[in-house]
């Protein structure tokens, strides 16, 4: 079953959004253990106002549990969606005005996705339910609610070293159009279009 998420939901799905994005978790969490990681996480997931919000998650609930997650929004968003997470950064790092000004000066250079699209930023799937189509379920839905909005062009990202995340997207109907850096990481930036008629 897909619904929307809700803050309860933060503990497995802030562990789906750290298996997604890895190492950048770092980044827009400013911690590097894992303990620090997850705790910011849930509290990023909880809030309302920021990228990794339960506001734009959906999730597959299979026998009471969350099996998978996705977080999309109109690209449009992610600048103001992200500058919630530097002003938590900001607290982060009170006493260290450098390593503050590095966090968010990365974050704000990052460009995962171009005005128009509805943007698909982070897909995941419990390990025990992988390869079971769940991901098609939820870009799926994700499309139908990006055409609601009135969006003809959806997108996501691929890890160029992630052929099995890319081969996936490509037979969903996803066309490679460029390739993006963000935050030291190299993507393929696919996007799907929509006629009018849809």
């Amino acid at each position: 079953m897909i619904r929307n998420s809700k803050p309860d939901d933060k503990n497995i799905v802030s562990e789906l959004i750290i298996v997604a994005i890895e190492d950048l978790a770092n980044t827009f969490t400013g911690y590097n253990d894992e303990r620090s990681i997850k705790n910011e996480m849930e509290n990023l997931f909880a809030e309302s106002d920021n990228r990794f919000s339960h506001k734009y998650c959906k999730v597959i609930e299979i026998d009471g549990q969350v099996a998978a997650s996705v977080i999309s929004y109109p690209a449009s968003e992610m600048e103001k969606l992200n500058e919630k997470i530097i002003e938590r950064l900001r607290i982060r790092f009170s006493s260290d005005d450098d390593l503050f000004t590095e966090h968010a000066e990365r974050i704000r250079r990052s460009k995962e996705a171009f005005d128009g699209e509805y943007y698909i930023d982070n897909l995941a799937v419990v390990e025990k339910y992988r390869g079971k189509g769940l991901s098609k379920i939820l870009v799926e839905a994700t499309e139908k609610e990006g055409l609601e909005m009135g969006y003809r062009k959806i997108s996501i990202l691929a890890d160029l070293h992630n052929e099995k995340a890319f081969n996936i997207y490509r037979k969903l109907g996803y066309i490679k159009d460029c390739e993006l850096e963000v935050l030291g990481h190299k993507y393929h930036h696919l996007v799907k279009t929509f006629d009018e008629s849809k």
